[in-house]
């Protein structure tokens, strides 16, 4: 399906409908650490008028699980306009004064979890501007052991249900539109392949300075003349991405010192499995899923089928579109008739015009639950729906999972079947208690079904709990002008309370699966790193827990680098800042008498959230505004560090220390090259900067082929 939404959009003086400026170039460079990757966005619009555009709107997509955490404008004459986060509507403020002066200006806002929008102020004729989205996110989840996957959106394809207003009037990309994309890999282990099942990639395995190949940094890239929409896709296949890994990073410029801590595991434990279960199947048949995704979708479910457990199994198949319809009224026992029945059913699927009612299908399966055991629903869909049914659908997943009881509970689980990423599909998985994994139409994908309906299948989980290894130190209460924001709207000024002593993200723990990728964070106030972390499993029938002792490696302060981004502390925010929004958070105490709704509360932690690390959410946006004192690009930059103009976008108001971790530079040889890994895995800033430092000496071996 078409995309429909992309670029800069403005309307000329005097006309009454809407032009847009043409996406000259796009450029991703990607620096990606075992499981977490940085990424730097950069895309060139040209004004080919010859008039100056009055003020012009940029839409693009992001990854739902990234954070925005940087933003700059750069005009065809080197100046570099940075941009730092505000209250969102202080930050539209300051970005209508900045064109009523006549200053050159541009406002980042958040549409949805995965789309966002740049307002910028008048361009030249005749001129291009530069813009430049930092961001960060962890690699997706595949369900494999032995492999991560990249995957980043070029553009807002179609979606069901009532676009947010920011999108009105948005354009598509021209097909004359350039696209480069490069991605640095390091892992902590041999590197055995990097391959890309949606584009023909150029894969160089870079070279020590002793002239040896590295086994552990290889690079991938791609260059088209043309523009294509579809996601781009990237998986590495490396040893020990499923090692058990704790990392700590110390916020410096934090008065408390505080230690963002990131645990990562793929548990590996044998569970007993629940007796009888319900299994409810529910595919979507909606335009959207025209073509090669209905074949993956059906492919897919069929052998979803012929996985279930041949005794004391129960399941049943519902079909959507704008309308539902089920299989049966009520699940039938699994045996060959049904079996039989449901495979003619399935081969016989085709697709509807109708409109993707995800919420009406949900809502449909659940009610028709028989509740006398549990209940596990695999949802088969692309995701393709706007913020409204997203919200929707979730709410009905969040709701049925808390009025389930203990002995029938409810999970569900979501495989996204598109050539996109879906934040719909990931937020049903969270509200749902599963798991979400996502196939690209032409992937095989028989391993993820099958850890999907293992996980579906066991036992319930009693307890997660983990142990962080230290005792945090009392909060050190901070200057409220700058942690406490001030909200409009009550006839006294709404302050929080300093942060908890302990911030774990998610804040309950209640999925861990075997096989499938664990992570959890933590944010603490002062106290001494440990050097090794507990966590503790409990499931329903077994008398001890599963217990993994995980050794923690420090992320050390990088002396003489400038502002950069504290990669641990912010993707803990981003996650925080997620879960307070879909009310899986405890909200802050109010400081003093007064008395305020949660949403309220809700929204100020999410701001004093995204001021403190300088994150684009629903409450808070990036601001420029060109106040005189902007230099060239060139200007900026480091002879020694020739791309780091952009890194100046980050912390302006914080002056955060980069990161490095100790070690030697892969420079020295083999050894070295251990040395530097085992203590960098996932420092991305750190790898940034040594990386940089190494060029020199990192000579890529052009003996790879493209796969």
């Amino acid at each position: 399906m078409p995309p429909t939404h992309a670029g800069i959009v403005h309307q000329p003086p005097g006309q009454s409908t809407l032009a847009y400026l043409p996406l000259q170039k796009v450029a991703i460079n990607a620096w990606v650490v075992d499981v977490s990757a940085r990424i730097v966005l950069t895309q060139v619009f040209e004004n080919e008028s010859d008039q100056p555009t009055a003020r012009a709107k940029y839409v693009f997509p992001l990854p739902e699980r990234s954070a925005v955490c940087a933003f700059e404008l750069e005009h065809a004459d080197g100046r570099v306009i940075v941009g730092t986060v505000k209250e969102s509507e202080a930050a539209a403020r300051a970005f209508e004064a900045a064109i009523a002066a006549g200053q050159t200006t541009a406002l980042v806002e958040r549409v949805t979890d995965d789309i966002f929008a740049i307002s910028v102020g008048s361009i030249p004729a005749g001129r291009h501007v530069t813009t430049r989205i930092t961001f960060i996110m962890d690699l997706l989840n595949e369900g494999l052991r032995d492999h991560v996957r990249l995957q980043l959106p070029m553009a807002i394809f179609e979606r069901y249900g009532p676009p947010p207003d920011s999108m009105a009037g948005a354009a598509s990309a021209t097909s004359t539109t350039r696209i480069d994309i490069k991605v640095d890999v390091q892992t902590s282990d041999t590197i055995h392949a990097i391959r890309s099942p949606t584009h023909s990639i150029k894969v160089l395995r870079y070279k020590t300075r002793s002239g040896r190949k590295s086994q552990r940094r290889m690079s991938a890239s791609w260059s088209s003349p043309t523009f294509e929409n579809r996601d781009f896709v990237l998986t590495v296949y490396a040893d020990g991405l499923d090692k058990p890994r704790c990392f700590a990073e110390i916020d410096t410029e934090a008065s408390s010192g505080a230690i963002g801590m990131q645990l990562t595991l793929v548990p590996s434990f044998k569970v007993p499995r629940n007796p009888s279960q319900e299994y409810l199947f529910v595919i979507d048949i909606s335009r959207s899923m025209t073509g090669a995704r209905i074949e993956t979708a059906k492919h897919t479910l069929l052998m979803l089928l012929r996985l279930l457990p041949c005794t004391q199994t129960i399941f049943n198949v519902f079909r959507f579109d704008r309308n539902v319809r089920s299989l049966w009224t009520m699940s039938h026992d699994f045996n060959q008739e049904s079996m039989d029945e449901t495979i003619t059913h399935v081969k016989s699927l085709t697709i509807d015009v109708g409109g993707t009612e995800i919420a009406k299908a949900l809502e449909a399966a659940i009610g028709s639950r028989r509740n006398d055991r549990p209940t596990a629903i695999f949802l088969l869909t692309d995701g393709e729906v706007h913020d409204e049914v997203s919200r929707h659908s979730t709410d009905i997943v969040a709701e049925a999972v808390r009025r389930s009881s203990p002995q029938a509970p409810l999970r569900v689980f979501v495989l996204g079947i598109a050539d996109a990423t879906s934040s719909a599909c990931e937020g049903i998985a969270r509200a749902g208690n599963g798991e979400c994994l996502f196939a690209v139409s032409h992937e095989y994908i028989l391993g993820k079904c099958a850890r999907l309906l293992n996980a579906g299948r066991t036992k319930k989980i009693e307890s997660i709990v983990v142990d962080w290894g230290m005792t945090p130190m009392s909060t050190v209460p901070r200057a409220r002008n700058a942690t406490s924001p001030r909200l409009a709207g009550h006839g006294e000024m709404l302050e929080l309370e300093p942060p908890p002593a302990l911030q774990q993200v998610p804040h309950t723990l209640t999925r861990i699966f075997a096989g499938v990728r664990f992570t959890v964070f933590a944010i603490i106030s002062a106290g001494r790193i440990p050097p090794s972390i507990k966590l503790f499993t409990k499931f329903e029938g077994i008398d001890e827990p599963a217990e993994w002792v995980v050794p923690v490696t420090e992320v050390k302060p990088f002396k003489d680098a400038e502002c950069e981004i504290p990669l641990i502390h912010t993707l803990a925010a981003r996650k925080l800042i997620t879960e307070l929004s879909e009310g899986r958070a405890p909200l802050p105490a109010v400081v003093g008498s007064v008395v305020a709704p949660d949403d309220e509360i809700k929204k100020a932690a999410i701001v004093r959230l995204g001021l403190w690390y300088q994150l684009a959410s629903q409450y808070t946006s990036f601001v420029a505004v060109h106040v005189g004192d902007e230099q060239p690009r060139g200007a900026r930059r480091s002879q020694s560090r020739p791309d780091t103009g952009w890194t100046r976008t980050r912390r302006r108001l914080r002056s955060l220390t980069a990161m490095q971790q100790t070690g030697e530079s892969e420079g020295a040889g083999e050894e070295a090259d251990n040395s530097f890994l085992s203590t960098a895995l996932n420092s991305l800033t750190a790898a940034f900067s040594l990386v940089l430092s190494m060029l020199s000496g990192s000579v890529p071996a052009t003996n790879s082929s493209s796969d």
